[in-house]
């Protein structure tokens, strides 16, 4: 018998009330009911189901539960992927990226690679560096869906408190966490020797110039909350200085003749 309409001989995947409900009250229903949203029968845990996957996305829960906005590219991975893309030969580009302290379970303060993204609604960090802080895992079940529709799963989260090295900012986060966040930032050094200005500013990152991995990534939320108003231009075809509670972080893309023919001779 069907749980919603009290009809037998069809399941409840083929209701037609079911179906004609928009899809946050299908999921509603689904879980004042105790429903498995994978198969969307009563008999068993979401973990422990067999059934198969989203016809629309290859994940779970069921296709009638699949919900678009939840599936859509997170802004962080466009960004990360656009930047090992675009740079070549005679161009680089600079993501917003700041040496920060973050807290470990026993009260101390560590340095980490944090990649600023402005576009990104959920803070991430590496599996690695959670482990190195011993930080309490709790588990989640959050779809994420990269480029070429490629789909994983999050399955833990961390909270982590992140420190600024130059002004009192102490802001405590949700991190999602991840075996890798990106590929090294930048994707090749470049010699910012001859840059006039960078001396003058403590720089959130100093290494920005130098391939580095990345170790966590700050989202949208406290992106804002840690920008400044103070801008300052390193000359036509260079990045941008831009203040931040952090430091002064280094963005934009550099065009320079003198960098394709040191990337010719390495």
């Amino acid at each position: 018998m069907c749980g919603l309409c009290g009809e037998s001989g069809h399941e409840q995947f083929f209701c037609e009330h079911f179906k004609a409900l928009p899809v946050t009250e299908r999921l509603k229903w689904v879980t004042q009911h105790s429903r498995c949203q994978n198969c969307l029968c009563e008999v068993h845990e979401n973990h422990n189901c067999s059934s198969g996957t989203c016809k629309r996305c290859n994940l779970r829960p069921h296709t009638l539960l699949h919900e678009e906005q939840r599936y859509q590219t997170p802004q962080h991975f466009r960004g990360v992927r656009n930047h090992l893309s675009y740079n070549n030969a005679s161009c680089s580009v600079f993501l917003a990226t700041a040496i920060v302290n973050v807290m470990d379970a026993w009260g101390n303060l560590r340095p980490a690679t944090a990649l600023l993204d402005s576009g990104s609604q959920t803070s991430f960090i590496t599996s690695s560096l959670s482990k190195k802080l011993g930080l309490h895992k709790c588990k989640v079940d959050l779809p994420l869906t990269g480029i070429s529709g490629l789909a994983t799963k999050i399955r833990e989260a961390a909270s982590l408190t992140i420190q600024s090295r130059n002004s009192d900012f102490r802001e405590q986060t949700e991190c999602a966490i991840l075996d890798k966040i990106s590929e090294p930032i930048p994707c090749r050094a470049v010699n910012v020797v001859q840059w006039e200005g960078l001396a003058d500013h403590e720089l959130a990152d100093k290494y920005f110039n130098i391939p580095g991995n990345i170790d966590l990534l700050i989202d949208a939320s406290m992106y804002y909350h840690l920008l400044e108003s103070e801008k300052i231009s390193l000359g036509s075809f260079k990045p941008i200085l831009q203040k931040t509670k952090l430091g002064w972080i280094v963005a934009g893309s550099h065009e320079s003749g003198e960098q394709t023919s040191q990337s010719h001779s390495t």
